[in-house]
């Protein structure tokens, strides 16, 4: 047996194809052709069906010289070969869904007269209907058990129903056992070697009265399906070629799109992590370059005078006490009179009194105060008992200024 079949280019719904089979059987051997037209109509989203119709004819044939004939005058036998030919012509439909299937033929429907040599025959009808459900094992449908049954009929034989289950792995191996009521029971396995090739084997043993003449037949077959490489017009190829150009630039562009969003991201996760700093990060950014933590700023009136502020004298550097001033208030850095003049001009032995020194000036610590307010003379105020000269003692440095 060999078919082919495709769908048309402009109605998918339509298939047409050929086939040709030649069988052989004792002294006969029939070799049938046909041409095939199938229609698919789609019910809905889960059902389909399919009719179909084949028109050809049937070639008989009949090998007389390897018959052994119980009358060889019989006018039949008088040839060693006979050949007849009859018009043929098959109908029928297929539903299936995705687990159901149920389907009816009708073969030899012209009921055409076969013309021999020296006689006539006829082709008979020949019925069959047949229906079967696949049972999945898992969700994948990886195993499945496939029951069916077959009911057919050609007139003047009595009817006959065959049963049979068949399992299946992946579609792609089977094996099954069938039985024919009151005739035979068989046995077939099969598979599917690649897209291409399929390969079945079957063994019939009979259960009548013919297994005394019989010890059973066996089937072999291997199909070939060809695939058809239907050949591109140049505006196919063309709109092909475009369609593919078009498909690279959209992936380009995707993909461009893809890390330009990247490279955002990312830019955004950067200003975001540079902007989140620490409290005392802050603070530090809030104050001034420069700028003691420690000190009060200088337009609070509270320190523009500090009550006492511990400051060394880098003049005195030979007396023996630490070297450290007090500074007051202006009122108070005026030296009194008491202190200003001595006892006795004359005395050698009198103490002397060391000037207070300009802490505005030599002190760098009290720089960031406001400056004190001193006399035009920058002088003590005199007494009117003290000399008009005051001795000056040589001792005293003068004080630096840095």
């Amino acid at each position: 047996m060999a078919n082919g079949f495709g769908n048309l280019k402009k109605k998918p719904k339509m298939v047409i194809g050929g086939m040709v089979t030649t069988e052989r059987i004792g002294l006969l051997q029939r070799t049938s052709f046909y041409g095939t037209y199938t229609y698919i109509l789609k019910i809905n989203k889960k059902a389909k069906i399919n009719f179909g119709l084949g028109i050809g004819g049937i070639q008989h044939k009949v090998r007389v010289y390897d018959a052994r004939p119980f009358d060889k005058d019989d006018n039949f036998m008088g040839s060693d070969v006979l050949n007849a030919f009859a018009f043929d012509a098959n109908a029928g439909f297929h539903f299936y869904t995705k687990n159901f299937f149920l389907g009816f033929s009708d073969q030899q429907m012209p009921n055409s007269k076969i013309l021999w040599d020296n006689t006539n025959g006829r082709n008979t009808n020949h019925f069959y209907a047949y229906t079967g459900y696949n049972f999945a094992f898992d969700a994948k449908r990886e195993w499945i058990i496939q029951p069916s049954i077959l009911a057919r009929t050609n007139s003047p034989a009595p009817y006959q129903l065959e049963y049979m289950a068949k399992l299946l792995y992946r579609e792609m191996i089977w094996l099954g056992f069938g039985y024919r009521h009151k005739s035979t029971a068989s046995f077939l396995l099969g598979c599917k070697i690649n897209n291409e090739f399929v390969f079945g084997y079957s063994f019939d043993f009979t259960l009548n009265r013919l297994q005394n003449y019989s010890t059973g037949t066996h089937e072999l077959m291997l199909a070939y399906l060809m695939p058809f490489k239907k050949k591109k017009s140049k505006s196919e190829l063309i709109k092909d070629a475009d369609e593919e150009e078009l498909n690279k630039i959209d992936n380009s562009v995707k993909t461009n799109l893809r890390n330009k969003k990247k490279k955002e991201k990312e830019e955004k996760k950067e200003e975001e992590s540079k902007t989140e700093t620490s409290p005392a990060e802050q603070n530090n950014q809030a104050q001034p370059e420069g700028t003691n933590t420690e000190t009060t700023s200088p337009s609070s009136p509270e320190s523009a005078v500090p009550s006492s502020t511990e400051t060394t004298d880098p003049v005195s550097s030979e007396a023996s006490t630490p070297n450290k001033t007090e500074i007051v208030s202006p009122e108070a850095s005026a030296p009194s009179a008491e202190t200003a003049a001595p006892a006795s001009p004359d005395a050698s032995d009198s103490p002397t009194v060391q000037e207070p020194l300009n802490t505005q000036q030599n002190n760098p610590a009290t720089e960031t105060f406001e400056p004190i307010t001193q006399p035009e003379n920058n002088t003590a105020p005199l007494n009117e008992n003290k000399p008009a000269t005051e001795p000056v003692n040589q001792n005293t440095p003068e004080p630096k200024n840095r």
